[in-house]
């Protein structure tokens, strides 16, 4: 037992301190561990911080299209009010060609892709509605997109398409309110790749977006304690991860194994150290051969230990050399030197360690400034070593140059001289390419923002320097750029006086709010003209999301500003002219219109009088007041000018103009407008319309605008009264047709035909002769002037139309004033009567003249052009009347000659309504042939057979009253143009029903559009409570336009249009008639 003690104190002794050395080296390996990782992540770090930039960078210059793009897309709409599908296509190549990692481009009006870029592998964009999107991602992105109104970023997405994807999508606002969004799609692979990270980085990595979601790189790399680093987007940021290539376990246990090694093997020595010397406490006895023997094995294992330590700083030293960077360190005392220099300068320069070794101011040879120049004297006291960082091209051996990056500690003594410098030396080409990527980027855009009329600028927030500002701002503010460069605040100076506290409001909520700004607003050119410009200003944010500057766009919407209060004009006056029918009635609404849209009084309305070759003044407000009535000569004067010339005419000088009449200077306004009223068929006059102030070319538009709605409208309204008239006229010569059948007194019929026309007669007095060949006797047996008549005869020769009975032929006097046969006994009493105007129309039978019709104006007349047509037709009717006793025969001859003349009347109105319709030749004549085959097939009476002819030529006649806008509209019409061309029959039926002769023709004309089912119009009428007449002339109207060309189609074939029929049988036609058609387009007796 005693013999053993010695050796169990000894072991306790062992183990105690082996257990202090064991813990104190844990310790110092756990630290070794944790600086090890901590040098690691640094590395990292300062990679992931250089590819992050490049990455944002890149991303940001790609997403920066899209200010382009949104400000083409808002050019395009104010200038054009649609997109240019060619023209952006055009615009999106470019932007594709220049910007290779955009993915795809897009316009989506009311959120409905509409214009994709490109469309090969985007085949299924066009029509994609985004706001119905079922996907709550995609609508969330919208909703953020509409509220923001800037680019809102989305993903990155897995697209349909293939690949991976960031979606940026901006919502465009015209005039405040939504028109659509613009959608650019960027690969982001590519954009990724370009930092070369995957290429030159020695670390695996894993990028998220802002919600952590993992999209690119090494998915695990998230779960392992990797560093970050942040890449910052227009909208949001990624978050970019990383660890060493191994893990960060094993790197560091490779990184720290020798390390391991000397410290285990050091806490062994020592371990034995301890036993040997608590050994030799209690081997007092032991020899000096074992004490030596002990203390050589120590030496022996001192010498390992200095080993191990040399290997680690070898290892230290090798870690340095396998760095990315160039390391170095330079002494500069007593000369400069290199103490080390790793061999990555041999990569980046070309020369080896050693050439640096040898010759220090090697170093100093490669550098060259920004020029390219030599720097000199590098290491001379008078270098800058304040600034720590610095950039520098390297000249490489072989001729080439790359970018580098210096970062530099300085060491200095006591006394502040320096001792040395440690520096780091990085390649920074490829960010040095990339920031020339984006000026040339900005180049290409410079070139774009010159090529085009919009004015582009940019101005500094904080200075309120103008940066850029496009050529085109000479044209449409009509000043120089280097005005504005000089004074930013000078285009303020153009803006029109009442419109300068908007455009101040609009600034100040950009710069204070940060708000969108879109504005018209009116400027003045130096030549006093003014102008009318849409500006559009908006914020522009840097990675952090702070305003550095504003950005703005302007275009000239002069002409689209006045083409737009034109617009208006025309649609007002044209739905005011809607509800007046009378000429009269329409020129007072135009007067109204004029004053309150020009403020001023002095109008006239000029009307081209063909029947005494003048232009009269036809009605006149204001300085033109005295004119009114005036007959003015059609070749001299600006009112003949516009109206010979079919163009208009203005002065703003009418005192010194040498068209304006000198005999009228003194009702004239300094400045007169004569705009020609012009229709398809011919020029009606003219529309002259005075003010004090000068007419701009936008006024004389403006009235031009009004003069095309005027003369059309007026020509409707002439052609409605003329044809009205018409209608009552052959209503009263049909009446007078009765009442020479059912009078045999000469005395009686003359009264009462006189009764029945007394209204139609334009002229103040008509009076009546019955002459006598045989003794030259005329008794006046009627007088619209005088009832009472005596029934004396009187001398022929004392009678003015003395001339017209002899002559036989019509006399007319147009000025009784200036006639050459004054001395005629008859003259005079009728100037004592006050006639002015006078015509005489001798009555003839049989080449005997048997009487004379005198017609008396008491002023200047001018005829229409149905006048003599009426008055011809009376003068017939009376010869009619006087033969009426004995010629019963010849009457009923010419009554059926009559009739015939009526029905030729119709033919012609038919005719005419063909040609004003559209409708194709002979349509008329077609239809009323074939309705009358089916009605006689169908047993209708061939007495009544000639009502169904009248009311097959006048079925559409109500379209009279349709205006041409509506009647030869090629598209849709409106709610209220349908409500008036549906009304046409019933306008037809009105027209026609005060002609007695008529009444029983109008079944067609009225019901012709009724269906058999009651889908029809105007009374929905239903089977047989709709006229058989109008059954039948239903289904030959609608055959026939199937059958024939018209300007919008091509005709049907004949088995087509007859199947359509067959099938309509019950719906749109009457079963019955549709049998005997089928039968007579079976037996080939239908004209084809």
């Amino acid at each position: 037992m005693k013999k053993r003690k010695p050796f169990l104190r000894i072991g306790l002794n062992v183990i105690v301190s082996f257990s202090i050395l064991f813990t104190i080296s844990w310790v110092i390996l756990d630290w070794v561990k944790n600086t090890e990782r901590q040098n690691i992540k640094l590395s990292i770090q300062n990679d992931l911080d250089l590819y992050s930039d490049l990455i944002s960078q890149q991303t940001n210059l790609q997403l920066a299209q899209m200010d382009g793009l949104h400000a083409y897309v808002l050019a395009q709409l104010q200038h054009r009010g649609e997109i240019n599908e060619p023209g952006f296509y055009l615009f999106a190549k470019n932007l594709h060609t220049d910007f290779q990692m955009i993915r795809n481009l897009s316009i989506a009006p009311l959120g409905i892709q509409t214009y994709v870029y490109p469309l090969e592998g985007n085949e299924n964009v066009p029509g994609h509605n985004l706001m119905t999107d079922e996907r709550e991602d995609v609508q969330r992105d919208i909703q953020r997109a509409l509220e923001s109104k800037n680019i809102v970023l989305s993903g990155p997405y897995q697209l349909r398409q293939g690949g991976l994807g960031l979606v940026a999508r901006q919502a465009i606002y015209l005039e405040g309110q939504f028109w659509g969004l613009v959608t650019m799609v960027l690969d982001v692979p590519p954009v990724i790749d370009s930092s070369k990270i995957n290429s030159e980085s020695d670390f695996l990595f894993a990028i998220t977006d802002s919600q952590g979601n993992y999209f690119y790189g090494t998915e695990s790399v998230l779960s392992d304690n990797p560093v970050l680093s942040t890449i910052h987007l227009v909208d949001g940021e990624w978050f970019i991860a990383a660890i060493p290539s191994n893990g960060w376990e094993k790197t560091i246990q490779a990184n720290t194994r020798s390390v391991r090694t000397l410290v285990w093997t050091i806490v062994g020595l020592l371990t034995l150290v301890i036993a040997s010397f608590t050994s030799a406490t209690y081997r007092l006895q032991k020899d000096y051969r074992d004490t030596r023997q002990h203390l050589t094995q120590n030496t022996e294992t001192l010498t390992t230990v200095q080993n191990e330590l040399k290997q680690r700083e070898e290892k230290i030293l090798q870690l340095t050399q396998n760095a990315m960077d160039c390391v170095f360190r330079i002494s500069f005392l007593p000369e400069p030197s290199f103490e080390y220099i790793n061999p990555v300068v041999e990569e980046l320069s070309g020369y080896s360690p050693e050439a640096f070794y040898e010759d220090p101011t090697l170093f100093e040879k490669i550098h060259r400034n920004q020029y390219g120049q030599e720097i000199f004297n590098l290491f001379s006291p008078s270098l800058n070593l304040d600034k720590q960082t610095r950039e520098y091209i390297w000249l490489k051996k072989d001729g080439q140059t790359i970018w580098v990056q210096e970062k530099n500690v300085f060491f200095y003594d006591e006394n502040g001289q320096l001792l040395a410098v440690e520096g780091i030396v990085r390649d920074i080409t490829a960010v040095k390419e990339m920031e020339f990527t984006i000026r040339e980027s900005e180049n290409k855009f410079r070139q774009l923002a010159e090529s085009i009329k919009e004015v582009f600028w940019l101005r500094d927030r904080e200075t309120g320097k103008m940066l850029y500002v496009s050529s085109a701002y000479e044209t449409v503010w009509g000043r120089t750029t280097v005005s504005l460069y000089q004074n930013p605040k000078s285009f303020m100076e153009s803006i029109h006086p009442d419109d300068v506290p908007g455009v101040i409001e609009a600034n100040q909520k950009l710069q204070n709010e940060n708000k969108n700004s879109n504005e018209e607003y009116r400027i003045i050119h130096p030549n006093g003209e003014i102008r009318w410009v849409w500006s559009r200003s908006f914020p522009v944010y840097d990675n952090q999301n702070n305003v550095i500057r504003y950005a703005g766009i302007a275009e000239d919407i002069t002409e689209i500003r006045h083409s737009r209060e034109q617009q208006y004009l025309i649609n007002d006056l044209s739905s005011d002219l809607r509800t007046v029918s009378a000429p009269d009635g329409m020129i007072d609404l135009i007067f109204a219109k004029i004053v309150e849209y020009f403020d001023n009084e002095s109008i006239a309305i000029v009307f081209y009088k063909s029947e005494s070759n003048s232009n009269l003044v036809y009605k006149s407000t204001g300085h033109f007041e005295k004119l009114q009535g005036t007959h003015l000569p059609v070749n001299r004067g600006f009112i003949a000018k516009a109206i010979n010339q079919s163009k208009p005419y203005w002065t703003n000088d009418s005192f010194t103009d040498p068209h304006v009449m000198e005999e009228y200077l003194g009702i004239y306004t300094p400045s007169i407008a004569v705009i020609p009223l012009i229709t398809e068929r011919e020029a009606l006059g003219a529309l002259v319309v005075g003010k004090n102030e000068s007419f701009s070319i936008w006024d004389v538009k403006n009235l031009e605008a009004i003069a095309n709605i005027t003369a059309n409208a007026l020509q409707r309204a002439f052609t409605y009264q003329e044809l009205l008239r018409s209608v009552e006229q052959l209503s009263v010569l049909h009446k007078i047709d009765g009442v020479i059948k059912n009078e045999e007194l000469l005395e009686n019929t003359i009264q009462k035909i006189f009764k029945i026309a007394k209204n139609e007669f334009l002229v103040d007095q008509v009076r009546l002769y019955r002459y006598d060949d045989q003794t030259h006797f005329s008794v006046c047996i009627a007088d619209t002037a005088k009832p009472d008549l005596s029934m004396e005869k009187i001398p022929t020769t004392l009678l003015l139309s003395e001339n017209a009975i002899l002559s036989q032929k019509i006399d007319m006097i147009p000025n009784l004033a200036n006639y050459q046969g004054f001395h005629h006994e008859g003259y005079q009493d009728l100037v004592t009567e006050g006639v002015v105007w006078y015509q005489a129309i001798p009555l003839i039978s049989k080449s005997k003249t048997i009487g004379v019709l005198e017609c008396m104006h008491h002023e200047p007349f001018y005829p229409k052009d149905n006048w003599d047509s009426f008055v011809n037709a009376f003068a017939d009717q009376l010869v009619l009347a006087f033969e009426s006793t004995g010629l019963i025969e010849k009457l009923k001859q010419a009554n059926i000659d009559l009739t015939t003349a009526y029905d030729k009347t119709l033919e012609g109105w038919a005719t005419a309504l063909e040609l004003r319709d559209n409708e194709t030749k002979n349509h008329s004549q077609r239809v009323t042939f074939l309705s009358e085959k089916i009605a006689k097939r169908m047993g209708i009476p061939s007495s009544e057979l000639i009502h169904v002819r009248r009311g097959a030529l006048l079925h559409d006649i109500g379209k009279i009253a349709i205006p041409d806008h509506i009647l030869l509209k090629p598209g849709k019409l409106d709610q209220d143009e349908w409500f008036l061309m549906r009304n046409h029959p019933q306008t037809g039926f009105e027209m026609l029903e005060k002609i007695e002769y008529l009444q029983p023709s109008l079944d067609i004309p009225l019901y012709h559009h009724e269906k058999f089912d009651g889908s029809g119009y105007p009374f929905g009428l239903k089977g047989e409570d709709i006229p058989l007449s109008a059954r039948i002339f239903a289904l030959v109207d609608v055959w026939d336009a199937l059958t024939s060309d018209r300007p919008y189609r091509k005709a049907w074939s004949q088995i087509k249009a007859f199947q359509y029929i067959i099938e309509q049988s019950g719906k749109h036609f009457d079963p019955a008639v549709v049998r005997v058609f089928r039968e007579l387009y079976l037996n080939e007796e239908i004209e084809l």
